[in-house]
């Protein structure tokens, strides 16, 4: 039988200079789709229904991926059909905002096999006990790539959990290490995760260094593969300066294979040229960790990472990993401040999407290209791609100083704008 199904792939959002957003919001808000909202724990099935629902499918089907199991799905949408699937638990957690008359509620627990969950009983609380000793095995590791002892003893610092994954370890890696913590957002609550706190929302965190007194603050986001510091004035402290004094420091003690830190077309220019005057040559690659793992491995590289604080050290792993981030700059800090780690003198960056109808045609302008090449000449750096998700055209610019980047900023927008009216 012919197939006549055209498949797209996502994942479920992405990371803007507005911060993060997701696609479910914009889903269930679409006119005429009917959300159906699944809500079940582990081992019901949902990604494995979803896929085969998906093969089943017509016309277009988007296949919603999840970005820390790429194999998952936690959506499919079904556009002929104007249905959408959607996995509504934790740490995506979704609330219908009107049941039944807009979203459909599905609960998948009752699929569970009651006779046979009980016949395993024994089975089932070692593999949850299995899990608890992983999760330990897990902050063990993370305590000792701190080094050995109690590196952090002496050191107050805070920790912005998120809600999210890094509330299980960030607080007992940091006391195993000797540290005094004060913790903010933890405890895993699919409800608040991101929500006006972590990696995302970082002045909660500046706010709680400023009034305790501690050496510096880490917020983490949901899944805690990135992280955002604050100084201990209480600024932050973001992915670029990160990358500058994780860079810095390996270069140092021996460790930057090639003399290598990578970044991406986002990383400041300011970060860049201090990188370079301590002899250290940053490798750019377009906006995505996917990219900057990949260039790490194809050059050998030991650190690189994007400004929303998503860092890779490959000696230790081959993603980003928040915590292990984080212990790392703290072990920096038992003869510096982290202010003053953290020198490198930014420089100014403004970011704008623009929606449009036809993403290949807007960029394929004439106009267009003669706008950024004018406003090219004014700034230090001027970029303008399509979004991989939406209808939109991201513009950024860089400049010695914001008033500069905006106005570059605002002209190829008003030129985007004017070829959709």
């Amino acid at each position: 039988m012919e197939c006549n199904t055209r498949y797209l792939d996502f994942f479920l959002g992405a990371l803007s200079p507005a911060g993060f957003h997701g696609y479910f919001a914009q889903l269930t808000a679409q006119p005429g789709l009917t959300p159906f909202l699944i809500k079940a724990g582990p081992g019901c099935g949902k990604s494995t229904m979803m896929k085969k629902l998906a093969a089943l499918g017509s016309g277009t089907v988007e296949r919603i991926h999840c970005s820390s199991d790429p194999a998952s799905l936690d959506g499919a949408v079904f556009w002929e059909q104007n249905t959408a699937i959607l996995d509504a638990t934790a740490p995506h957690t979704l609330e219908p905002a009107c049941p039944v008359a807009v979203e459909q509620v599905v609960s998948l627990y009752h699929t569970l096999d009651r006779a046979r969950m009980q016949a395993n009983a024994g089975e089932v609380r070692a593999l949850f006990g299995r899990c608890s000793c992983l999760q330990g095995r897990a902050a063990r590791y993370l305590a000792a790539a701190g080094g050995e002892g109690r590196p952090l003893a002496g050191k107050t610092f805070v920790l912005d959990c998120a809600y999210g994954a890094a509330s299980a370890f960030a607080p007992r890696v940091f006391r195993r290490l000797g540290a005094r913590v004060v913790s903010l957002c933890c405890g895993q609550d699919g409800r608040r995760i991101n929500v006006g706190c972590g990696a995302l929302h970082p002045a909660r965190l500046c706010r709680a260094v400023r009034e305790s007194g501690a050496d510096a603050g880490f917020c983490f986001d949901g899944d805690a593969d990135r992280v955002i510091a604050a100084d201990e004035k209480g600024r932050v402290v973001d992915g670029d300066q990160i990358l500058y004094i994780l860079a810095r420091a390996l270069r140092a003690q021996g460790k930057l294979p090639g003399g290598l830190a990578v970044g991406t077309a986002h990383t400041n220019t300011g970060v860049e040229r201090a990188l370079a005057a301590e002899g250290i040559r940053l490798l750019r690659t377009d906006v995505g960790d996917k990219y900057v793992a990949a260039e790490m491995r194809r050059r050998g590289a030991a650190v690189g990472g994007e400004q929303s604080g998503h860092i890779i050290l490959a000696d230790f792993a081959a993603t980003g990993d928040g915590i292990l981030t984080a212990v790392m700059l703290a072990k920096l800090l038992r003869g510096e401040t982290l202010s003053a780690l953290a020198s490198a003198p930014l420089l100014p960056q403004v970011n704008r999407s623009v929606r449009v109808r036809d993403k290949v045609r807007v960029l394929g302008s004439e106009r267009l290209r003669a706008a950024v090449a004018r406003e090219s000449a004014n700034v230090e750096r001027l970029i303008v791609r399509a979004s991989g998700t939406e209808p939109l055209v991201r513009v950024f610019a860089e400049a010695a100083s914001r008033r500069a980047a905006l106005r570059a900023v605002e002209r190829v927008a008003a030129e985007i704008a004017a070829g959709e009216a």
